[in-house]
């Protein structure tokens, strides 16, 4: 019986680790099927949706929610630490925010197109 009301707790949570929960932030880029043809307007907010879908880790959960309050160039950097600290070599999303990041800065300076939002 303890076993059951442990399965039944573990498949409430969804199992995912912290490894797991900041892997799938990072990679929500790549793995959004729904932002897939998305206007580029639309993308962040379908990404989201997708994130707030499939990341169930609750410390993952809280860096996601922490992302709302920063700029794009604050979301790479804290998205990188806490990659690493998980163990991963690469972020795609922390990638994404720092080209954003680095384009509005071009644009500012009269070099080039401002960045879709």
């Amino acid at each position: 019986m303890r076993c059951a009301a442990l399965l039944l707790v573990l498949l409430g949570t969804g199992c995912q680790d912290h490894t797991t929960g900041v892997q799938t932030l990072c990679n929500a880029p790549r793995d959004c099927q729904a932002c897939q043809g998305v206007e580029p307007a639309a993308f962040d907010k379908t990404m989201a949706k997708h994130i707030d879908r499939s990341v169930r880790h609750d410390e993952a959960r809280l860096l996601f929610d922490k992302l709302g309050k920063l700029d794009d160039k604050e979301r790479a950097k804290l998205l990188r630490e806490s990659a690493e600290k998980a163990g991963l070599s690469s972020c795609i999303l922390a990638d994404r925010y720092e080209a954003r990041a680095k384009a509005w800065e071009a644009h500012q300076k009269g070099e080039g197109k401002a960045p879709p939002p």
